[in-house]
């Protein structure tokens, strides 16, 4: 038993600070005697052990409950918009002494143009009839199912993957001839080259040698798939048509779209999965009552991957999502074969859920900071503040992350999971640390322009964004982390924004990225080289750090 956690019949409703003080709880959190003594961020419920699993009342993660950090974040969202709504002389003079705050996004626009440049190098579609497609061997689609369900099942959660695999058996066991294959369900269909797609994205060539992996380049046949997946779903007719098979498609497909340079077909599509997701109804959960428990699961899963896409973008893209507009629980923290039916595990036990749990809560945060952000009217001043509670917000995330997600060297110990019985460990705890320290940087440098005035609060802020990017380029980098996990956009764009921030730094100091390979601008040059081959966004960040580079020079 964990030290300091105590058995009980039933999880206390009371915060631990007023059951300390023997004195009555509202057991609301924060309660009425933790506001009343200015401690509320401590107000919390005890964690115990009811019948061996680790519970705590009033957290059940099927709800989305307001945290103290969220109310916080409100209130200063809905002051900066009264006061936009309401101007007035007095507010004017107080204007004069603390200017209104103006966002600079010199760093943001390079996002932008980063993603926008992909628009000129649209490649010509592979596949347009029936004839193009291809089919890998029934021993090489087994084989990369199972690397499917290993690699980036936990990335999308679009499919119950005992589900999809049963499904792929009787497709391959009742088609043996490619024409066969070829008039099965085309809604089906898109699924599967979608993921077959999807995995190429995590191989190298030095995968296929040992491997059934197709003959060809895993780059050429993931371009092949992705284009075999658009052209099924065409044939599904998926925009007059709405299905959840579509959603699922688009889902996975979120994997690679950047990848192939497509990135506005992704937004767009999006958009298309996010509106047949409403029709279909799996925004509500009042309609999901309906629906068997496993494919309940799923849709759950689903929407809140198109919601954390929609939340976290890869730059200021207004979402299309509000969050007052639908009703959907967290998943269910449970494993597909627990869903299943099988024997459920202690709530302690690492499951890849767990990950996407934690990216929900940091897309919350950041669409809620983001829209107080674009309401509210700012000062320099309220600003820091806004800055300051987001900031609380993921650093609490972190606090709360289960050990084995956690970078901190003590809770890795204590945590002791094997990673060949869980293989998805590492990468999800490198993939949330980029994330964290990520959202960091895009949560402070909106500070950038005022970081001159050399106040304590802008060196802090100043501080944060060039030690997050450091860390950025040192989790990719130099965390030993396998070469087939570092091919997708997504790290690719982590890498270019803590490139970014650094080579503006530098030229505000009157500097430019040196030949040294050791400097950490020319490291993340050196990637994206290694890296273009498979990735578009890669080639993209190229051309713009060594323009970057070029204009701060001597």
């Amino acid at each position: 038993m964990e030290v300091g956690i105590r058995n009980t019949q039933r999880a206390p409703l009371s915060c631990i600070s007023c059951y300390k003080r023997k004195v009555k709880c509202d057991k609301k959190i924060p309660c009425g005697q933790c506001v009343r003594r200015g401690v509320v961020s401590t107000c919390r419920r005890e964690k115990v052990k009811v019948k061996g699993q680790l519970m705590q009342a009033g957290t059940d993660e099927s709800h989305l409950g307001a945290t103290y950090q969220d109310l916080l974040l409100e209130n200063l969202a809905l002051r900066a918009q009264v006061h936009a709504a309401t101007p007035n002389t007095t507010e004017s003079q107080s204007m004069n002494e603390d200017d209104v705050f103006v966002l600079d996004d010199t760093i943001e626009s390079f996002g932008v143009h980063l993603f926008d440049s992909l628009t000129y190098k649209h490649l010509p579609c592979t596949v347009t009839t029936y004839e193009d497609v291809e089919f890998p061997t029934r021993k090489q689609s087994d084989y990369l199912i199972l690397q499917a369900r290993e690699r980036i099942s936990w990335i999308h959660y679009a499919l119950h993957h005992p589900t999809f695999e049963q499904e792929h058996d009787e497709f391959w066991n009742r088609n043996e001839g490619h024409s066969a294959r070829l008039a099965y369900d085309p809604a089906w269909l898109a699924i599967y080259f979608s993921t077959l797609s999807a995995v190429l994205v995590f191989f190298h060539e030095e995968d296929t040698p040992t491997s059934p992996a197709p003959d060809c380049s895993s780059l050429t046949r993931m371009r092949k798939w992705y284009d075999t997946a658009i052209f099924f779903l065409e044939k599904a007719d998926y925009l007059r048509v709405p299905t959840l098979k579509t959603v699922q498609t688009i889902a996975i497909l979120g994997i690679v779209f950047n990848n192939v340079g497509e990135f506005h077909f992704h937004a767009n599509l999006w958009a298309v999965a996010i509106r047949i997701a409403q029709t279909i109804k799996i925004d509500d959960e009042r309609s999901l009552a309906a629906r068997p428990a496993v494919e309940r699961e799923v849709c759950r899963r689903v929407w809140w991957t198109l919601i954390i896409c929609d939340w976290l973008p890869i730059h200021q893209r207004n979402p299309i999502v509000l969050e007052q507009n639908f009703q959907v629980n967290m998943p269910a923290i449970k494993d597909d074969d627990e869903l299943s039916g099988s024997k459920s595990r202690p709530a302690s036990h690492p499951r890849p859920i767990h990950y996407h749990i934690v990216m929900i809560k940091l897309a919350m945060i950041y669409n809620r900071y983001r829209m107080a952000l674009k309401l509210g009217r700012w000062t320099n001043s309220t600003v820091v503040d806004l800055v300051a509670k987001t900031d609380e917000s993921l650093a609490q995330i972190i606090v709360e992350l289960p050990p084995y997600l956690q970078n901190d060297a003590s809770a890795l110990t204590s945590a002791k999971f094997s990673e060949t019985d869980y293989p998805w460990i590492s990468w999800q705890r490198t993939k949330l640390s980029m994330l964290l320290h990520n959202l960091r940087i895009s949560v402070n440098k909106i500070l950038r322009n005022i970081w001159s005035d050399q106040g304590l609060v802008f060196q802090r802020v100043r501080s944060i964004c060039l030690a997050s990017s450091t860390a950025i380029i040192s989790l990719a980098l130099d965390s030993g982390q396998p070469s087939e996990r570092l091919n997708s956009w997504a790290v690719v764009t982590n890498l270019f924004s803590a490139a970014v921030t650094i080579a503006i730094e530098e030229e505000l100091r009157g500097g430019s990225a040196d030949e040294d390979p050791s400097n950490p601008v020319r490291r993340c040059i050196a990637f994206f080289e290694s890296v273009k081959e498979h990735n578009q966004v890669a080639v993209a960040a190229l051309e713009m750090l060594h323009a970057i580079i070029k204009r701060s020079g001597p």
